[in-house]
């Protein structure tokens, strides 16, 4: 495969996580802007670790209690990090009985954003080999 052929494939691996990147992205901003705000109260977690050494990653796996319009609910509510959250209030997303951690939309926007910027570049990568393909072919067909 010549060097225009490389960036055209280039191009189009960045348009595919572009366009996971803008999906997940504006889900998650639809989400934390149509679902509500509360504060659970954390009954239990249990703690997963993933990885080994520089790389281990911890999620606390909590039953969250929470009160809307009256009605109680529960779930299980995954949160980063290693700190054990039993006793405590923490802030969530819900929606119904479903609840998830509360996450800002400064993050979410970015998701999206990192997307749309993937996507730009891409365009460039697949309009620039198209180009050099050209002025190859041009130099081909000189000789």
């Amino acid at each position: 495969m010549d060097f225009a052929g490389k960036r055209r494939g280039m191009g189009l691996a960045l348009y595919v996580i572009a366009a996971v990147l803008v999906v997940w992205g504006g889900y998650q901003v639809m989400r934390s802007w149509n679902w509500a705000t509360a504060e659970g109260k954390v009954e239990r977690c249990r703690l997963q670790t993933t990885g080994s050494g520089n790389g281990r990653t911890y999620t606390q796996h909590c039953d969250v209690t929470w009160t809307a319009d009256g009605v109680t609910h529960k779930a299980t509510v995954s949160f980063d990090g290693r700190p054990d959250r039993t006793g405590t209030t923490q802030k969530l997303r819900v929606s119904g009985g479903e609840a998830q951690a509360y996450e800002g939309r400064l993050g979410t926007m970015a998701t999206a954003g990192l997307g749309v910027l993937l996507a730009g570049v891409g365009s460039l990568l697949r309009r620039r080999s198209q180009e050099l393909r050209a002025r190859l072919d041009a130099q081909a067909a000189a000789r």
